[in-house]
């Protein structure tokens, strides 16, 4: 089956889309490989005296990022054990690839690293991509990769970096943001740890031998290790996923233009907004939280889509991160406009 774009193949789609239009009768339908994965992911439910419940796509998708997300961090840890079990042995397998050719080239010495990366940017096409989790560099590499990067942005090739949010605090990679943003390069920030790479035209990408190290340095398992080596691969499917690492991140991440972290205002929020983000922390559903509110679900669903373009985020799993970081701060509240009284559930 085709897929579609939530994952669900095309005809699952169209089957839940017209139950919606239809709605349920007490009569289920014939079983099918699609009404297996409408109710595999949670969008239909059976109800206990027999036909179909419609679950809100909303909710079950924030449920998913929650569960999906815990899962995520259990991996991690586990990882980050089997790579420090297996460290004894990596640098003698290392030692013996490295001068072999195949779809992975090893690069030893920072001086080989940095002439193999320079000369990939030099002659980079479209676009480049860069995850720094950790932008503390000399002045005189930050000011190189300045000079690398401008004339690949005046050649018209896009460029998106991402940095861990504890950087902002850095006033030299602040300098650094505030003017490689004025030359057009487009820079987020994430909370979580992540990979170091670079990725050429989508071709070709650069990593240090450490691999998940700065993860797990950031999760207290282990120590950090010097980026003595490389590797460089032109492998499509290795490629590819770092590709999607990096994409993962950047939808969740936010912006960033250099500015120093508390000087710029978060956008104002009036009470619903923050009782639909205190109640979305709370894990609640979204039939909850609308009953909770007295508004329907679809006046919900229009607040929580506000929300997102709001706080500049993709998902609800992007609002609740979002809301995470902000809701201990200072946060300037919004009055609510006298003209628009919170509406009853009758009013839609």
């Amino acid at each position: 089956m085709e897929t579609g774009t939530s994952g669900l193949s095309k005809q699952a789609e169209l089957l839940y889309a017209e139950l919606v239009r239809n709605g349920v009768s007490a009569q289920e339908a014939a079983p099918s490989q699609e009404l297996g994965e409408l109710l595999d992911l949670g969008l239909v439910s059976r109800h206990g005296h027999g036909g179909l419940i419609l679950n809100d796509p909303g909710s079950v998708g924030l449920q998913w990022s929650r569960r999906l997300a815990t899962e995520v961090s259990g991996l991690l840890q586990e990882a980050a054990a089997v790579q420090e079990r297996l460290a004894g042995i990596a640098e003698a397998f290392d030692e013996a690839q490295r001068d072999s050719s195949g779809p992975v080239a090893y690069l030893r010495g920072l001086v080989e690293i940095n002439k193999s990366i320079a000369h990939a940017v030099e002659n980079v096409e479209f676009e480049l991509l860069c995850a720094q989790p950790h932008g503390a560099r000399l002045q005189v590499e930050l000011d190189r990769s300045y000079q690398q990067d401008t004339l690949a942005l005046e050649r018209g090739v896009t460029i998106r970096t991402l940095y861990q949010t504890n950087q902002r605090q850095r006033p030299m990679l602040r300098d650094h943001v505030q003017r490689m943003t004025r030359a057009g390069e487009l820079v987020r920030t994430v909370p979580w740890p992540f990979t170091r790479a670079i990725i050429i035209d989508r071709k070709l990408a650069f990593m240090p031998t450490t691999g998940l190290s700065e993860v797990f340095h950031a999760m207290g398992v282990g120590g950090r290790v010097s980026y003595a080596t490389a590797l460089c691969t032109r492998h499509p499917s290795l490629v590819a996923h770092f590709v999607d690492h990096f994409e993962f991140s950047w939808a969740l991440g936010q912006q960033w233009d250099g500015t120093a972290a508390g000087a710029q205002a978060a956008p104002p929020l009036d009470q619903l907004e923050r009782l639909i983000l205190e109640y979305l922390d709370q894990d609640l559903s979204l039939e909850a939280i609308a009953a909770r509110l007295s508004i329907s679900e679809r006046t919900l669903g229009k607040r929580l889509t506000a929300l997102r373009t709001k706080m500049e985020v993709n998902s609800l799993y992007g609002l609740g991160r979002k809301w995470q970081g902000l809701k201990g701060q200072p946060f300037p509240a919004q009055v609510p406009d006298a003209s628009e009284p919170l509406r009853s559930v009758q009013d839609g």
